[in-house]
This record gives C-alpha cells, sequence and structure tokens, in this order.
C-alpha cells in the first residue's frame, strides 16, 4: 500500500514519490493526481522553464515523446495540448518536479483572468494562459468545472472556488 501524508500534496519533488498517475483520495468528494511537469511543450520564447502556479489550470501536452506524456502538464493552451483542462495545480511545481493536482471536487483557488465569473459560472481553461475562463458559444464541450461564488481575490490574486466536475485528468 502507498501512503501519502496529507502535507505532502502541497510539495513538490525531484524525484518520483509514488506512480505517475496515482489518485490520492483522502477526501470522497475530492482527487489529486500525482504529476510531472516536464514542460514539453511550453516555452515563452522556446527556452523559458517557468513554473505552474497554484490555482493554474494544467492542460496535457500531446507532443510529449516519452511514456509519462500523460502526466505530463503545461499551462499554456494555445500549443500542443488537449484542450480540456487536465487539472488545477494545488500548489506551485517548478520545471522538472513531480507533485500533485486535483482532478475532481471542491477546489479552492482556481486562478481567473477576468472579473466577473459568478456563482454557478460553467469554467473552462483560458487559451493562452494557464487561468480559468467564463464559456463562449461553442466552448461548452470544455467545461472543466462550475464557479461555487462569484470571483474575488485570493491569495492576492484574481481567483475563484469552483467544483471540477470535467477535467481530463479525473476519470
Amino acid at each position: 500500500m502507498i501512503q501519502v501524508i496529507p502535507g505532502q500534496l502541497t510539495d513538490q519533488f525531484d524525484t518520483e514519490l509514488v506512480p505517475l498517475g496515482l489518485v490520492v483520495e483522502g477526501d470522497p468528494r475530492r482527487g489529486d493526481k500525482y504529476v510531472f511537469y516536464k514542460n514539453a511543450c511550453y516555452a515563452d520564447d522556446g527556452t523559458t522553464e517557468q513554473s505552474i502556479l497554484d490555482g493554474e489550470v494544467i492542460m496535457q501536452c500531446t507532443r510529449a515523446a516519452d511514456a509519462n506524456a500523460m502526466f505530463e502538464g503545461t499551462n499554456n493552451a494555445s500549443l500542443a495540448v488537449i484542450k480540456l483542462g487536465a487539472a488545477i495545480a494545488i500548489s506551485t511545481i517548478e520545471f522538472g518536479k513531480y507533485g500533485f493536482a486535483q482532478v475532481r471536487g471542491v477546489c479552492a483557488f482556481g486562478r481567473t483572468d477576468t472579473a466577473g465569473v459568478a456563482e454557478g459560472d460553467p469554467l473552462i481553461a483560458d487559451t493562452n494562459d494557464g487561468e480559468l475562463d467564463t464559456v463562449a458559444a461553442g466552448e461548452e464541450h470544455l467545461v472543466m468545472g462550475f464557479a461555487q461564488k462569484d470571483d474575488t481575490t485570493i491569495e492576492g490574486e484574481d481567483g475563484v472556488e469552483l467544483v471540477l466536475t470535467n477535467c481530463l485528468w479525473g476519470t
């Protein structure tokens, strides 16, 4: 049996702590998946290695060339990724590190890029910045969750509490 201490869900690791893709369900209404941030798809200028910040949407890369591709993430949906949001980063995950990302259930903090998210709004991954956005016509199939409250400032950032219902990695 694999044991993950609850405090480890917000840590990042240099080596593989548990098998990639393992979903930890400490709370029966929530699932957290163990992921690796290889950054295979994302670089602003071809060389930049940026962290995925807590609350950012993680997208699954489609160009990754190794066996870990299913659990590699980026926060830039404009590149070679599956457009349905895969998860929300629980805490910051640096390039080349392992960590946990939430794939279902109540999520206390998802970053938003615009004011105006209202309670009940369906939310999708923004097209280019790793944040959540409201749905436009024709994007209904990309909904990954619903706002639980109106957006506000959380931890100094624009954000919203949401319920993740349809993340790519949530199944």
